[in-house]
């Protein structure tokens, strides 16, 4: 079927993927539209979708395999061809819509059951033959998919023809996350509903005014506040949109209940203006009914279904906030007016009655009210010094883990009988994460020495049945569990059950390793039988508690046979004259001997000892070859392997093994002081090149190289006159350009100052080194000063030269410093300084250049620090000037 508007919409994008493709020419298009319903068997087990599928069923009250989601859609394929005959293929989608069981309870949640995945396959025939299948995964939110087609295939286009197939669907963790996430807030939108609707039918017919007495609006204000603080933490009007669906009525409720909680907080506040009660019957009518609000909702929830039920086990929780604490506090001052009469406060006497309402439901096996009940007395703990937390409170809450632990581990129990294994590993870490949560707690509470004991003898028995089904592993993970819960808490327990339970599994992982030899050993895999024998000689040895008495007949057969393995291979390589292989597996079998069966074998020792020389001798012969190609590490590496083999067997007197080394030896020895004499001419050769082209600092490594090669290797004999002579002949112009180096360093990390002072002591080294005879140009300092058009190092030389009384020098710098356009303010010290310098040292007037003159008669404003530094030092200085 295909549909025009779908054709439409979609032409645009066409165009666009067109334009990715390059040069590729269409050659098939085609739309296809399918029709597919999703249900339980759609999906593997335990996949989102058929946890998806299994939600929707029971929450909608609907038998499993009647939930079915419609899925229709529009494909469409567009097959292109390159110029080189690639083919690859679009698949779009298009026109998406979901219908069937597309509502949970009463809201739709069809963008949470969209699939994430589609999956087919893409089926391209030639001449009505098949000529290729292409999977493709298409992601529904992108809606297209582009693919090769592997394979070039040359063909006529007008005999091609495609074929699409839809397979299956998949949702993601992540979709079903979410979906998680929203379905659990719409059932706990009615739960809370039905809590408001009862709250409130509550008050209605049992009222709220003046006339009531003060426990009693005490009690109604943490009632409606401790519902409306639940509800407010949910947000469902952020996220159910209730304006336009709210089927439970639940805006309604809510309205009431915020009336509700405006009269009961004008009521408390009525109260607390009131005289001081004295009646003692009033202050534990408050304090019994504060804890029974509690029971009142754990028993309120016995009378509905899980999912609405979770919302008043909810509410029978203390909200954890200074509102709550603060009315306590309230109202202990009003009860506790009269504390002669009745010692035991207002708060600890709630904490009394939570752990006597905890001890009722714990007699009734009710763990998780038991835990819901203690919650709120520990609370009181929390919130008030004054409380003292009773050992009543601790034998319950300990009593109450075990038993919650015990309970699903029974249930985990079953379910690993019925081999539902899925279900097993659910309950038992529903076991543990009731363990984690409340172990913290117990930290410092001396505890009875049957603590966790139903737990323990649970988890002891599950590691039983685990053993009988010869999952060994999985039993030590919860005899492991079931001992760090045993010593955490000090808890006594029947300790030879367990480590009967310990011995049995790792005998069993023994046994299966040994098993894992022996079928090695049948497919002939020596060398991996060999590791494996290792691994498991070291798991012996690390068990050795629970493994001491086991049989070790089994692994020394094994042993024996795969020592006889290695042993015929030996001989079988040895008469075909592999004797180097033959070693090799002589020396497992010896390994074999030594580790696992401790039985002298004198005929073996000789077999590897006739087996070692022709080793040696073709490690040397190998080692002769390196050498021949120069391939120096090489030979070196074989060298020292003979030498390894020779000591390891015991062949340092075999005259022939030791000709053999030494002569390898002598050759590498030789072979290395020839390479070594060769590099150095070649050292020499480009050392005199490099001088030639006055390149001094390669030619200064290269001839430093040298020596070193030479004074490292004294038996070589290398010849050393042409090297040290290149070195002496030029050590002065070595000198010089390695100070210009330094320079050259200080320069780049901005060090101004030495370097102006190494530029004159470079200048003086020119001299006195006689640089000139190497035809080396002498060093220009201002030259160089000014090519670098560099401000602070022109300040540096121009202050260097006033500090050295050179001013006529350091005003040339001062001149520069004008043409780099630094401002005279800048310089003003700089300009006192020579102007004071030039009085100072009677500089003749007539040796003055031209702008030194401009700068002292005032020609040049720039210069104005120095003429007036001038005029200063000198009263006299127009007149002379005058004369002259």
């Amino acid at each position: 079927m295909v549909r025009k508007n779908f054709l439409n919409n979609i032409l645009f994008l066409l165009l666009v993927i067109n334009a990715f493709d390059g040069f590729s020419q269409e050659i098939i298009r085609k739309s296809y539209f399918f029709e597919k319903n999703l249900n339980y068997e759609s999906f593997p087990e335990d996949s989102p979708g058929s946890r998806i599928i299994s939600t929707l069923a029971s929450n909608n009250i609907t038998a499993l395999y009647w939930v079915s989601i419609n899925v229709q859609a529009d494909l469409l394929v567009q097959l292109n061809k390159a110029e080189f005959g690639q083919l690859s293929a679009n698949i779009i989608l298009h026109g998406f819509q979901l219908d069937g069981e597309t509502f949970f309870r009463d809201f739709a949640i069809d963008s949470l059951l969209m699939p994430d995945l589609i999956e087919g396959n893409l089926n391209i025939y030639y001449r009505n033959k098949l000529l290729v299948t292409q999977p493709w995964l298409l992601a529904v939110r992108t809606g297209h998919i582009r693919m090769f087609v592997p394979d070039t295939v040359h063909f006529n286009e007008k005999k091609l023809r495609i074929e699409l197939e839809v397979n299956r669907f998949n949702y993601s963790n992540d979709r079903l996350k979410a979906f998680k996430q929203t379905t659990n807030l719409i059932n706990t939108y009615y739960a809370f509903s039905t809590v408001l609707d009862e709250m409130l039918e509550y008050y209605q017919k049992n009222g709220l005014n003046h006339d009531q007495n003060p426990a009693y609006l005490y009690i109604a204000w943490e009632e409606i506040q401790r519902v409306n603080n639940y509800v407010y933490k949910y947000q469902f009007f952020n996220h159910l949109n209730l304006d336009t669906n709210d089927p439970a009525g639940f805006i309604s409720y809510y309205d009431k209940s915020i009336r509700l909680q405006r009269r009961a907080n004008t009521l408390k506040s009525w109260i607390n203006r009131k005289s001081a009660i004295s009646i003692i019957e009033e202050k534990q009518a408050f304090c019994q009914g504060f804890a029974n609000l509690s029971k009142k909702y754990l028993d309120l929830a016995g009378n509905h279904q899980p999912y609405i039920a979770a919302g008043f086990s909810e509410v029978a929780r203390i909200c954890s906030n200074e509102q709550v604490k603060d009315m306590l506090l309230e109202a202990g001052n009003v009860f506790d007016v009269f504390n002669k009469v009745d010692s035991v406060n207002t708060v600890q006497t709630i904490y009394n009655h939570f752990v006597e309402l905890a001890a009722g439901t714990m007699a009734n096996q009710r763990y998780v009210v038991t835990l819901d009940l203690l919650y709120n007395a520990n609370l009181m703990t929390e919130w008030f010094e004054s409380v003292d937390r009773s050992e009543k409170y601790d034998r319950i809450y300990v009593n109450a883990i075990d038993g919650l632990m015990s309970a699903y581990l029974k249930v985990a129990t079953m379910a690993y009988r019925s081999e539902t294994f899925y279900m097993a590993e659910i309950y038992y870490q529903k076991a543990m994460d009731v363990y984690e949560l409340h172990s913290g707690n117990l930290r410092g509470t001396k505890l009875a020495s049957d603590a966790f004991l139903a737990f323990i003898e649970q988890q002891t028995e599950l590691s039983y049945k685990m053993i009988e089904d010869e999952e060994y592993f999985k039993a030590i993970i919860l005899l492991n569990k079931a001992q760090e819960i045993s010593e955490a808490q000090q808890i006594l327990q029947n300790k030879s059950r367990i480590d009967s339970a310990y011995r049995l599994s790792y005998v069993g992982i023994y046994d299966k390793k040994l098993d894992s030899i022996q079928q090695l050993l049948d497919n002939h895999q020596p060398d991996e039988a060999l590791l494996a024998m290792a691994k498991t000689s070291a798991f012996s040895k690390q068990k050795n508690q629970y493994l001491q008495n086991v049989n070790q007949l089994h692994f020394t057969v094994l042993a024996q046979a795969l020592f006889d393995n290695y042993y015929r291979q030996g001989e079988t390589l040895m008469k075909g004259k592999n004797a180097d292989k033959a070693l090799f597996a002589f020396l497992k079998a010896k390994t074999i001997n030594e580790k696992y069966m401790d039985q002298p074998d004198e005929q073996l020792d000789s077999l590897i000892y006739n087996a070692t020389v022709p080793v040696i001798l073709d490690i040397v012969e190998k080692a002769e070859f390196e050498v021949w190609a120069n391939r120096m590490q090489n030979a070196q590496n074989l060298l020292d392997e003979a030498t390894e083999i020779q000591t390891k067997y015991q062949q340092q007197n075999n005259e022939v093994v030791i000709a053999a080394i030494n002569g390898l030896s002598i050759k590498i020895k030789n072979r290395h002081c020839t390479n070594l004499s060769y590099h150095c001419f070649e050292i020499e050769k480009k050392a005199d090149n490099r001088i030639a082209s006055k390149k001094y600092v390669e030619a200064e490594d290269l001839l430093i190289t040298g020596k070193r090669i030479i004074s490292e290797n004294p038996d070589c004999n290398i010849r050393s006159e042409k090297i040290n002579s290149l070195y002496s002949q030029n050590e002065d112009v070595f000198e010089y350009y390695a100070y210009a180096e330094k320079i050259s360093n200080n320069l780049k990390s901005q060090n101004y100052q030495t370097v102006v002072v190494d530029l004159i002591a470079l200048n003086e080294m020119y001299h006195s080194g006689n640089i000139k005879r190497f035809s080396i140009e002498e060093p220009d300092i201002y030259r160089f000063i000014k090519s670098r058009r560099n401000v602070d190092l022109t300040f540096a030389a121009s202050e260097y030269l006033t500090e050295t009384g050179s001013n006529k020098e350091a005003f040339k710098y001062l001149e520069l410093l004008k043409q780099l356009n630094v401002q005279a303010r800048e310089t003003k010290v700089l300009q006192q300084s020579i102007g004071k310098g030039l009085i100072s040292n009677n500089t003749p007037v007539d040796r003055w250049n031209k702008e030194l003159m401009k700068a002292i008669d005032g020609t040049d404003k720039w210069y104005k620090y120095l003429k007036k530094s001038y005029q200063n030092k000198s009263g006299k200085f127009l007149n002379i000037f005058t004369k002259k």
